[in-house]
């Protein structure tokens, strides 16, 4: 079976509301190549419950079924070992008086899937507000969570949305601490304070703690996707799209969430992940927020470059460098290209303190500007001559990439 069609078998199975009409049948080398596929993009355990309530696992062959059995609980038992590290660190810094909010993963898994073993998980990622950053890594440490590599705090928020990942014992499980929700390319017109007022409070593991309102967590799944990851992490995002308007269904307000997302300056992104959401998955998306996040429907080659980011895999995903490249690239206008080239290939003097963990000094003279001359040639001369020498598939992502980085540009 060729990339697409697997791809698009993957897509079928995973649809909130069945598969499609006309979803044709695997065969056993078929399926074995979707399991993998299914791996690629994360939604192995997920795979495995969408096949059962539809009679689907009749026709997939035994091993392939054992296997899909086998990851799905080898998920549930890292969930449970999370939802545990969760209690602990949620207790703590309660202890401690910092209020939490948890994101993403933990709380997708528990309150929108409602099956811990539905919804694999990297690590826990934790809301605290900024004044209690330093305070919150300090009890944490008391706890058993720490960082892998020395960091400093000066300067973070123009560098990231988090600290580096603090590992609790024996390095089973990560937390990140996050003060805000966005980058801070794209954070100026986003006020934490918001998704502290609209808060909603939760019990996790057994523990309360607070968990984004509706509509800032489907805002923020889409910002993930779309802007941090540029839909690199495959189909699970998507999926969480499609399980977030499940569960909340009604209670979304779609009017407020366009008008955040225009605010926010996330309209192209967040059109663009609940389109595919809708499209491919049979997420429960009104055409109207829809229509009023995108008035002019976008041209068809976009979602086949989204595509095509799918279907490629790893190739250049880990490359920062070439992301940074691909971003310069995909600006609209030489004014934005340059500004693009500035803020993610040049850095200014502090962004360079901090990605190199040292105190920020002095206003640098001639002498740093040339020595930051020579770093960007040698970080990116490599990967300039690689596009250059690029074989055609390699020069299709690269096309499919920039055409994806140049909309989610547009403000």
């Amino acid at each position: 079976m060729q990339d697409a069609e697997l791809l698009q078998a993957l897509i079928d199975r995973l649809r909130v509301r069945g598969e499609p009409p006309g979803a044709g049948r695997l065969s056993g080398s078929d399926w074995k190549e979707l399991l993998e596929l299914s791996r690629r993009h994360g939604v192995t355990p997920l795979l495995w419950l969408r096949l059962q309530p539809r009679g689907a696992l009749a026709d997939v062959p035994v091993d392939v079924s054992e296997r899909l059995r086998k990851e799905y609980l080898d998920t549930a038992a890292r969930g449970l070992l999370r939802q545990q590290a969760l209690r602990e660190v949620a207790e703590a810094l309660g202890a401690a008086e910092i209020p939490v909010i948890v994101l993403k993963g933990a709380f997708l898994s528990e309150v929108v899937y409602s099956n811990l073993a539905a919804r694999p998980m990297v690590d826990l990622d934790i809301l605290v507000p900024r004044d209690n950053l330093a305070k919150a890594i300090e009890v944490l440490a008391t706890a058993g969570y720490r960082p892998r590599d020395p960091y400093s705090l000066d300067g973070i928020e123009r560098i990231s949305k988090h600290i580096p990942a603090l590992f609790g014992p024996q390095g089973r499980v990560a937390v990140e601490l996050h003060w805000t929700i966005a980058s801070p390319r794209r954070d100026d017109r986003l006020n934490p304070g918001e998704l502290w007022a609209r808060r909603i409070g939760v019990t996790l593991g057994g523990t309360a703690v607070s968990a984004l309102g509706p509509e800032d967590l489907l805002l923020h799944v889409c910002s993930h996707v779309a802007y941090d990851d540029e839909f690199s992490p495959g189909l699970r995002p998507l999926c969480d799209l499609a399980e977030i308007a499940r569960h909340y269904d009604a209670s979304l307000d779609w009017d407020v969430l366009v008008e955040r997302a225009e605010r926010w300056r996330w309209a192209p992104g967040v059109y663009l992940a609940l389109r595919l959401a809708r499209d491919w998955l049979g997420a429960l998306v009104p055409g109207s927020a829809l229509e009023a996040l995108c008035p002019r429907e976008p041209v068809p080659s976009l979602f086949e470059a989204v595509r095509e980011r799918l279907l490629a895999g790893t190739l250049g995903a880990n490359s920062i460098q070439l992301s940074r490249v691909v971003r310069v690239l995909g600006a609209p206008g030489l004014r934005a290209k340059l500004r693009e080239a500035v803020d993610r290939v040049w850095l200014d003097p502090d962004q360079m303190a901090w990605v190199q963990q040292t105190s920020p000094g002095p206003r640098p003279g001639l002498l740093w500007h040339l020595k930051r001359t020579c770093q960007v040639i040698r970080d990116y001369g490599p990967v300039l001559f690689r596009l250059a020498s690029a074989p055609l598939a390699t020069a299709k992502l690269l096309r499919s990439r920039v055409a994806i980085a140049g909309w989610l540009l547009r403000q």
